[in-house]
């Protein structure tokens, strides 16, 4: 546990030729963060440092400028000279927003508190000394960051409201959402030469781009909220119309564009029109259209009435794939049930000769590149050809995705590489020759650019080493974090194989400690895993897996198994599919010689906690179950609301949760109303008298998967005269973020694994 949770791991690497720097941020051990009040993925942020190497002489790492223990500092965008670049600072609870200088290599911090927009969280330089993003200056954290301080903050005023008795200390909200103010931000921009800001929009912001002359920003508000139709609904669902507005940056005019505007797309092309997907007053995405708005903010309906942007019935916040070649918009569409990628025009929507796999990876001037397995298109104003058969990689690897942001994710704005075979190329142009790199076998490449290289290797123990590679030159290792793990044992991967009657295969994999065995087993069910033939990171020790770490149950000395679990709704509800795939994956196990079949423990979380209970009632023989912050009544969990929402009812009805019983991993694919018995059939907790093995519960007050699911499973269990046991973690979300919680979670489930799976032991 003291080498988990002292794990280094690096970040964003930005490459600044113009300041002579390559800047990569590296995180400190998860142990040393200053405090755990927010959650695991805000955690990572405030243990981030910034260091930074020269670019010709590849020295060691060296912080770029001071930094503060109790705080965690993440990169922005670099300038457009790409001699300032925007940072990020969370201490205290506060998120702040400063300019690096890199040539002086000293910072200044922004009077303004940014918001963190997770469509495309970092600053727009508007020009050198002009900076563009969103500000909250009410709130101290964005909510993608606050994790669960802002809901513990307020539980204690309304505790003390309460206590004194002069106030009220309620929390209001309907089904058209928070009674109350909104969550109100501003769009500004700061003039870095005088520190002055002016706001040029205000409203809650979702979503802002700037179009390429930079004249004009587009902004995505929440709107009304949409009632969910009467079809079932996934997690997805967007319970909130969202508006377009069209800001120009000097006259401040806001031209409002008609219609519900899907997030995710929002794509200028050289001319400065705008593709996106819009739809009427009706609830259903299946409806809606792809637009495109020009420069008076009138939009246009593109591809014909027949062309739809997504799949299905549309009653989930569908993922949509676009963008231009020239002014010539191509896009995945749905016609007929059929997707196919089509240049879209004014009325009609011509098909082109590429799968509709393909995804878009970038794009650069006339021209969009599309990829289908290793087969690259480029995509032009008039034609379509294929540039390469053999593309292994497109992208630098994100180590942190949240800092691009989902919507440039899912759309990349520019591809940065094209690797074929064991050479890397800087794509400029894409396919053509250029600069090239030999890329070492098992290497990542962090970042790239015409002259320069960062690759990173990773081995099996968690020890990671970063290299530079300049054009024509050699390479130079920079850096090494986790060296104290190299000799640490480990446990060994096995591949194991099976097939059903069918003769469909699945592929399990086996952690197997060191010695020679048998050993007791620990099974750990996810429904909807699957699994390849190339290892897994489930089965890594750098994997920041808190609630079910093959390593650390290795490590207490079990053999671990993570069976294929393909859904399959062929036989009823999916839950009654779990049984024959868990059974095939410890049949195959078994016959490694291994492990002990007749000491098997079950250990899932989430929806593998719900698993682990459906499987403690189907599967004779088991010995132990560990179920952790998961589903017991699909019923109640229709209707639950987290922790956090709990306390500040902001958003009013919040239908993740009824998505996720209707058309997520719940599968019931009706409301309970229409379908009350098979959501009863469905749920464990009302099986619980066919349970014969001990059953060990965790949860945490502040977790989405409300911690009643886990206090109804073990009242049911204790009614039916069961061994069983519930820990409940205040503070907790839906994984332990404190390190004491996170002890205390393993300890416990090791001492109840050794308990019930070892002979002879004593507690």
């Amino acid at each position: 546990m003291d080498d988990y949770l002292g794990l280094k791991s690096y970040g964003q690497v930005l490459l600044a030729p113009s300041a002579g720097l390559i800047l990569i941020e590296r995180r400190r051990p998860y142990r040393e963060a200053p405090e755990f009040a927010y959650d695991n993925y805000a955690n990572q942020r405030i243990l981030t440092q910034i260091f930074a190497t020269p670019v010709d002489a590849h020295a060691p790492l060296t912080p770029l400028f001071p930094q503060q223990a109790d705080a965690g500092y993440w990169l922005g965008s670099l300038s457009p000279s790409g001699v300032n670049v925007s940072v990020f600072r969370i201490q205290r609870r506060h998120l702040s927003l400063g300019v690096i200088d890199l040539k002086l290599r000293t910072v200044k911090w922004l009077a303004a508190t940014p918001d963190w927009l997770a469509a495309a969280p970092a600053p727009i330089w508007t020009d050198e000394t002009h900076l563009l993003f969103v500000s909250r200056d009410d709130f101290p954290l964005p909510a993608t960051l606050a994790g669960n301080t802002t809901a513990t903050a307020l539980l204690e005023s309304l505790w003390s409201r309460q206590a004194a008795g002069l106030t009220s200390s309620t929390e209001v909200s309907s089904r058209d959402g928070a009674i109350g103010p909104r969550d109100n931000r501003r769009l500004i921009e700061i003039d870095l030469a005088t520190g002055k800001d002016r706001t040029l929009f205000e409203g809650e912001i979702v979503d802002i781009s700037l179009d390429p002359s930079r004249k004009r920003v587009a902004i995505v508000v929440a709107g009304k909220p949409v009632p969910p139709p009467p079809t079932p609904i996934g997690t997805g669902f967007e319970s909130r119309r969202h508006a377009l507005h069209i800001i120009d940056r000097s006259s401040a005019v806001d031209r409002i564009v008609p219609g519900d505007v899907l997030r995710g797309l929002l794509r200028w092309s050289a001319c400065g029109r705008l593709l996106i997907v819009l739809r009427g007053s009706e609830s259903d995405w299946s409806k809606a259209h792809y637009a495109s708005v020009d420069t008076d903010g009138r939009s246009t309906i593109l591809g014909g009435a027949a062309v739809s942007p997504v799949d299905g019935d549309g009653t989930d916040r569908p993922l949509v794939y676009a963008g231009w070649a020239g002014e010539t918009p191509a896009a995945l569409v749905v016609i007929a049930g059929i997707s196919r990628w089509m240049r879209l025009l004014q009325g009609e929507a011509i098909p082109l000769a590429v799968a509709g796999k393909a995804r878009p990876i970038g794009g650069k001037g006339a021209h969009l590149w599309l990829r289908d397995g290793e087969d690259l298109w480029d995509v032009g104003p008039r034609s379509i050809r294929r540039v390469s058969r053999h593309v292994s990689n497109t992208q630098a690897v994100l180590l942190d995705p949240m800092s691009r942001g989902s919507r440039p994710s899912q759309n990349p704005d520019a591809a940065e590489l094209l690797s074929v075979g064991a050479v890397v190329r800087s794509v400029s142009p894409l396919g053509g020759i250029g600069p090239s790199f030999k890329l070492q076998q098992g290497r990542d490449i962090l970042a790239i650019d015409r002259q320069t290289m960062v690759t990173r290797s990773a081995d099996a123990h968690g020890v990671e080493e970063l290299f530079v590679t300049p054009r024509g030159g050699a390479t130079v290792k920079i850096d090494r974090i986790n060296g104290e793990l190299s000799d640490v044992t480990l446990a060994t991967p096995v591949p194991l194989q099976t097939r059903d009657g069918t003769g469909k295969s699945s592929n399990h994999w086996l952690l197997l400690p060191a010695g020679a065995g048998p050993f007791p087993m620990i099974v750990v069910p996810y429904p909807g895993m699957r699994f390849g033939t190339t290892t897994p990171r489930e089965a890594g020790i750098s994997f920041f897996d808190v609630a079910t770490n093959g390593q650390l149950l290795a490590a207490a000395g079990y053999a671990v198994l993570f069976p294929d679990m393909p859904i399959n709704e062929e036989n009823g509800h999916v839950s009654g599919a779990f049984a024959p795939q868990v059974e095939a994956a410890i049949r195959a196990a078994s016959e490694t010689g291994r492990i002990d079949a007749d000491r098997v423990g079950i250990m899932g979380h989430s929806f593998g906690g719900y698993a682990a209970l459906v499987l403690a009632e189907e599967l004779k023989g088991v010995k132990a179950v560990v179920a952790a912050n998961g589903p017991s009544d699909i019923l109640s969990a229709h209707g639950m609301i987290s922790g956090v929402d709990r306390v500040a009812l902001t958003r009013g009805v919040s239908f993740a949760n009824a998505g996720w019983a209707e058309n997520g991993q719940g599968r019931m694919k009706r409301r309970p109303a229409q379908n009350g018995q098979a959501y009863g059939v469905a749920s464990p907790v009302t099986g619980m008298d066919r349970i014969e093995a001990p059953v060990l519960l965790l949860t945490g007050d502040m977790d989405f998967v409300a911690m009643s699911q886990s206090e109804q499973a073990f009242v049911e269990l204790a009614r039916e005269g069961k061994d069983a046991t519930l820990v409940r973690y205040w503070g907790e979300n839906h994984t332990n973020a404190s390190p004491g919680n996170i002890r205390s979670y393993w300890d416990r489930v090791v001492r109840f694994f050794d308990l019930r799976l070892r002979a002879g032991h004593t507690d």
